[in-house]
């Protein structure tokens, strides 16, 4: 997993200022379920994934499906 996002450009939002403001304050109590609809590159969903007990994560776009995919190493 690692610090860095393989983004595919153009395909989907990518993350911006507004993914980095929610990303810095985002708040998942350790053993949660965590929901991310509308998932892009998976970005929140992997933060997520640090303390949550499970994470869905989804997104119509099937790019950033795939983007989410390589992010989470599946």
């Amino acid at each position: 997993m690692g610090n860095t996002l393989l983004i595919s450009l153009g395909k989907f939002y990518e993350p911006a200022e507004d993914s980095f403001l929610f990303a810095e304050n985002l708040d998942v109590k350790k053993g949660a379920q965590v929901l991310d609809v509308g998932t892009g590159c998976g970005i929140l969903a992997i933060l997520a994934a640090e303390k949550a007990a499970y994470v869905v994560a989804v997104d119509l776009n099937p790019h950033a499906i795939l983007c989410a995919k390589r992010e989470f190493g599946t």
